[in-house]
């Protein structure tokens, strides 16, 4: 779980990742709070690999991420 204060930031990583053929989630200002909790949920009971991007104030509160092996902070 990758975790960004900016969505430039977050848009920039998603591409990289993107370019790897990584599939990933994100959790953004931008994304519906119900469409939030199905990814959370997903990222908690899916088992494969799963990248997650997260804008600080849309997924700091209310969400459960336990199964994140890492977090790291962006920016």
């Amino acid at each position: 779980m990758i975790a960004c204060r900016f969505l430039g930031e977050l848009r920039g990583l998603e591409r990289a990742m993107a370019r790897k053929g990584w599939l990933v989630s994100e959790i953004t200002g931008e994304t519906p709070p119900l469409h939030r909790q199905t990814i959370a949920r997903a990222f908690q009971e899916d088992k494969g690999p799963m990248k997650l991007l997260l804008q600080y104030r849309a997924g700091g509160m209310s969400l459960t991420l336990t199964e994140a092996d890492a977090l790291m902070i962006y920016s």
